[in-house]
């Protein structure tokens, strides 16, 4: 990690971020590393000049952490951003969010913005999330697959109200990168971790990995007397027959899931929260899950 202090001020050079175990170990090495210079109470400088591409779905991730600290009160501010990601960061609202004069229009449509949703605005999301796959034309999913898409993700931002006890609420972000046929998607809490709430359900203490393994089996869930596991184990279902990813970050487990392979990793820094980012084909017209019961109209 490249940083300097200088002028009163510690200088930490962000590097490329892209969804995968570099990239989460080293935003969970970034927020152990802000912890520890704001309780020295020294003032932060993010810098992005030598961020020369993002996966612009980990906005979720680092613009939570960085709201973090600053909720916490860190002297932590957002400086010179590198030109290839910084038109792309400003169509999305990132920047805007913690530096001024940064707004573009997003004229393609490719963009699913930046957004922070406090625990209590569960009636504003689905708003949000029925955007991610409204142009059916691009992205190839017949009506019943997107329905089933959709109530998985507000099953997931339902879970981390329910669970996550953070009071900072729920960060997510997403990118269509339509060369590459993809779509990517993020939606992190910094609140207690699937661990925590696995052991305290299990009643016994149990691995970062194997809480998330436990909460991605079906028909596993912490909710009493609520019908569980529909949101990741369905969402699972839905990306692998998709041919995509999905990837699952809590503690210090890094778990990523695709169609022919589960990888299983530790990360020598804890990720405080947790992060799920989707990696989903947007050419792909032949997959089809069942449909639950339940219709669109139900949820929007």
């Amino acid at each position: 990690m490249k940083e300097v202090f200088y002028d009163n001020k510690r200088i930490i050079y962000i590097p490329e971020i892209r969804t995968d175990f570099e990239g989460y170990s080293y935003l969970s090495k970034l927020d152990e590393k802000i912890k520890n210079y704001s309780d020295l109470d020294e003032s932060i400088s993010i810098n992005l000049e030598n961020m020369t591409w993002i996966d612009v779905n980990m906005c979720s991730v680092l613009g939570a952490i960085i709201q973090k600290h600053k909720s916490n009160g860190a002297k932590i501010e957002v400086v010179k951003v590198n030109r290839n990601v910084e038109n792309i960061l400003s169509k999305n609202g990132f920047l805007t969010k913690f530096m001024s004069g940064f707004n573009i229009k997003d004229s393609y449509g490719t963009v699913v913005p930046y957004r922070r949703y406090n625990l209590s605005d569960e009636s504003k999301f689905p708003d949000y999330v029925s955007k991610i796959s409204k142009d059916r034309e691009r992205l190839k999913f017949n009506q019943n697959t997107r329905s089933s898409l959709l109530n998985s993700i507000l099953e997931l931002f339902s879970n981390s109200v329910i669970h996550s006890g953070s009071g900072l609420g729920i960060f997510v972000c997403g990118q269509y990168y339509p060369n590459k046929h993809t779509i990517r998607f993020t939606i992190t809490d910094l609140g207690v971790g699937i661990r925590d709430r696995v052991s305290r359900f299990l009643l016994k203490d149990i691995s970062d990995q194997d809480s998330i393994l436990w909460a991605i089996t079906k028909r596993n869930s912490t909710k009493y007397n609520i019908p569980g596991g529909l949101g990741l184990s369905f969402l699972i279902e839905f990306v692998t027959a998709n041919e995509g990813q999905v990837i699952l970050c809590s503690g210090n487990a890094y778990v990523k899931i695709s169609e022919s392979n589960r990888e299983i990793l530790n990360m020598n820094s804890r990720f405080l929260g947790t992060s799920i980012s989707l990696i989903i084909n947007t050419d792909r017209d032949s997959v089809y899950l069942p449909v639950q019961e339940i219709s669109e109209e139900d949820l929007f």
